[in-house]
């Protein structure tokens, strides 16, 4: 009697076993089932590394911008607009992770968990991803960017569609070249540099510090400040970028004064600056349409006086990543509130059933609404006053550069960040050129080219 006990014990354990090793598959198979379609090893959609067989990738226009026939994968017609597109919509090779074709990859396949890929192998139907980025704008944005490595990135602050997405260098997916990334010329080519690039703010971070003066020091507006030419820290000096004299705060912003704005910094604290600088996005992490990017990083927590002063103009160790800087405006233009980005307007079934609608979505807010109305006036005078409203035509601009020095001997990154006042054609965007030197002289035509570019397609809607 015993014996058969112990095998009955046994048996049960075994059955146990069993149900929990089948529960598990199950889970995993679920959660995961897609990712194991899309292994390269799928002779279905992959041969000899090749995405072979998925479904169609179109702009907010209906221009085709990929598809599969016969067993290949093809681009759009137009060899600027598949250079322009080529970080937002991906390569064959899926080398750029930061991409549609990479982060949709499964839906594109038609895979769904009870049919596998049977619409994509018996009728040869996948699905479809309809995106919010406009083809035509982007390709102005390339021609813009020319041979210099840089991001653009432009969205609509009240719906959060991504008009522009552009990242250099590019080159045609469907006339690849021979690319050895390590070369000056494609170094970090597979690196979509929107989502996934960080740079040195420069002074476009004195929006930042900004923010914080206006919400936690009661006379910025009215205090009188004089620059020489340097700030004296407690512990070392901060150069200034010219000889100012006596201004407010708001001339302190328009003329990007090195001085004010470390001796602001230094007085609002380590404290108060990581607080609004997380609240603006610094030391997150973001997702849009499931791809993930880096909000920037803004650490002072070993710095000494002068250092902070330097982080508060967009120095030191700070980093900041395009796609929030871009967010960033687009949340002061909002009220205080940014909309998140998305790229993605809507995903389609092979039977055209939707499986996924973009729509908008808010963030935290990242200051008061009144904070936000006077730091929008500030960025609009910087414009009046320095940059030249007739450089934007048209465009009742708010906006900031920033010049970010990267090393003593090369040149440094130019910045310009802002947003339009407009109804008809609310835009955020940021422009970072790798080494462009003066960041309004570098990327203030670029912004202007490609912001036009994107009045134009909204005004044919």
């Amino acid at each position: 009697m015993k014996k058969v006990i112990h095998r009955a014990t046994l048996v049960y354990i075994l059955i146990g076993l069993f149900c929990v090793g089948m529960a598990a598959f199950l889970v995993t198979w679920f959660f995961n089932s897609s990712d194991w379609v899309m292994n390269e090893r799928n002779r279905h959609i992959f041969a000899k590394g090749f995405m072979q067989n998925t479904g169609e990738i179109y702009d907010r226009d209906g221009i085709l911008l990929a598809y599969s026939e016969n067993g290949l994968r093809y681009y759009a017609d137009d060899p600027e607009i598949r250079a322009a597109m080529l970080h937002t919509v991906g390569d064959t090779e899926n080398f750029i992770s930061k991409s549609i074709q990479k982060q949709f990859s499964s839906k594109l396949s038609g895979y769904n968990l009870l049919g596998g890929l049977h619409m994509l192998e018996e009728w040869e139907q996948g699905g479809t991803v309809n995106l919010t980025v406009s083809a035509q704008v982007s390709k102005v944005a390339l021609e813009q960017l020319g041979n210099r490595k840089g991001a653009v990135c432009v969205y609509n602050y009240k719906t959060g569609e991504v008009l522009c997405s552009v990242s250099t260098p590019s080159y045609d997916p469907s006339n690849k070249p021979d690319i050895d990334p390590e070369s000056e010329e494609y170094k970090g080519v597979y690196v979509n540099r929107v989502l996934s690039g960080l740079y040195p703010p420069g002074s476009t971070f004195k929006i930042v510090t900004a923010a914080a003066a206006i919400e936690n020091i009661p006379d910025i507006l009215t205090r009188e400040f004089v620059c020489t030419g340097e700030y004296q820290a407690s512990d070392g000096v901060i150069k200034c970028n010219g000889v100012h004299g006596k201004l407010n705060f708001s001339e302190a912003l328009a003329e990007s004064c090195n001085s004010v704005f470390s001796q602001v910094a230094i007085e609002l604290g380590a404290v108060r600056l990581t607080e609004q600088a997380e609240k603006m996005g610094f030391n997150q992490e973001f997702t849009v349409d499931g791809m993930s990017y880096p909000g920037g990083s803004y650490d002072v927590s070993n710095a000494g006086a002068s250092d902070l002063g330097w982080s508060g103009i967009g120095q030191y160790t700070d980093m900041a990543n395009p796609f929030t800087m871009m967010t960033i405006a687009g949340g002061i233009a909002n009220g205080g509130t940014a909309v998140q980005p998305r790229l993605v307007n809507n995903v389609l079934g092979p039977l055209n059933i939707p499986t996924h609608i973009g729509k908008a979505s808010e963030g935290e807010p990242m200051m008061d609404s009144s904070t936000a109305s006077i730091l929008a006036d500030m960025m609009h005078g910087a414009v009046l006053n320095n940059y030249g409203a007739n450089n934007f035509e048209g465009l009742d601009l708010c906006a900031k550069t920033g010049t970010a020095e990267v090393n003593e001997t090369d040149r440094p990154h130019a910045w310009f960040v802002g947003f339009v006042r407009n109804e008809e054609a609310p835009l955020a965007f940021a422009v970072v050129i790798e080494n462009g030197g003066s960041g309004f002289q570098a990327a203030g035509s670029v912004a202007n080219a490609v912001l036009q570019a994107c009045v134009e397609v909204l005004n044919e809607k």
